[in-house]
Order: structure tokens, then sequence, then C-alpha cells
């Protein structure tokens, strides 16, 4: 009776590791995409923007599985002031789960 359970625990544990390789991988798009978003008084408020953009150019172009930007691989934000205000592009290759 142990050795069936041993065995049954052996069989669901190889199960469980095949499960998680490259069949539940992330599908990622080719190519990179870049928003910019409009220019705000704050950082935050300017990183928003470019992000809220970025989701709405990739609902667009590839539809709304990939429009997420905790999913998306390699994302970075790059700000700059413009005067008294900021303006940020925001660039990542979006994915879906």
């Amino acid at each position: 009776m142990i050795k069936k359970f041993a065995l049954g625990v052996a069989a669901a544990v190889t199960i469980a590791l095949s499960a998680s390789g490259p069949a539940n991988a992330q599908v990622c798009a080719r190519n990179v995409v870049t928003a910019v978003g409009k220019t705000s008084l704050t950082a935050i408020g300017a990183r928003l923007s470019a992000r809220n953009t970025w989701r709405t150019t990739v609902r667009r172009q590839l539809g709304p599985r990939y429009a997420s930007v905790s999913r998306a691989r390699g994302a970075r934000d790059i700000c700059r002031k413009v005067g008294a205000r900021t303006s940020c592009r925001f660039i990542a290759r979006p994915c879906r789960a």
C-alpha cells in the first residue's frame, strides 16, 4: 500500500513539473511597441499616459490579450523634462499568457 502511495505521489510530481514547461510559456509579439504619452506636470502622470497609450496601441494592433503592461517583456519608461512638464515614452514587447 505504501508503494502504491509513493508511486502515485511520484507520478503527480512528474506531471506537475512537466506542465510548467514550454507548453505554458508566454507567447510574445515579434516587435517591440513604443508609445509616447501626453506631457504632464508630474513624472507619474506622464508615465501613466505613456503606458495607457501603449495599451491602446497594442490592443488595436494585436488584440486585448497582449495589452497587459505586467506581462510585457523588456518594459522601460524613458522620461524627460520639457520646460515645466514631463514627457514619457514607454517601450515593451507585448506578451500574452
